[in-house]
């Protein structure tokens, strides 16, 4: 991980720090971020309503 991914916390950016290109979309739905398990239970929650 270099230091501009570890301060900003966004994965994507090893890709452009590595020369890669990305594309980004504007939408309107929702993400469910999961980085814990209580994430994933909270994502389970709402995934089964």
């Amino acid at each position: 991980m270099r230091f501009l991914e570890a301060t900003e916390k966004i994965e994507c950016i090893r890709y452009l720090e590595y020369g890669k290109r990305i594309k980004m979309v504007e939408t309107q739905v929702e993400g469910v971020e999961i980085d814990t398990p209580e994430d994933l239970e909270r994502a389970k929650k709402q995934w089964s309503k």
